[in-house]
């Protein structure tokens, strides 16, 4: 996923595939065992993790992977 930080809503991803977003959400479910929104969470945060083990800088980390700031990535990151 290219375009990971990115905030796109279920209406945008909807329109682009031309699905309603609720029946776009339950067939990714079903696809990939996520809803997108939290796809996208664990895409980031795998990158997060990449760039952390490169040597960045926690607070330069979140803002290259799209979450508003630290403590939201130490969230996230922590959950999965």
């Amino acid at each position: 996923m290219d375009n990971h930080v990115e905030n796109v809503s279920p209406e945008q991803l909807s329109q682009i595939v031309g699905l309603n977003p609720f029946h776009l959400t339950r067939l990714f479910s079903a696809e990939l065992g996520l809803p997108p929104h939290l796809f996208q969470t664990r895409v980031r945060v795998l990158q997060a993790k990449k760039l952390i083990k490169q040597g960045w800088i926690i607070s330069n980390v979140s803002q290259a992977t799209g979450f508003a700031d630290q403590a939201h990535l130490t969230r996230h990151f922590k959950r999965l």
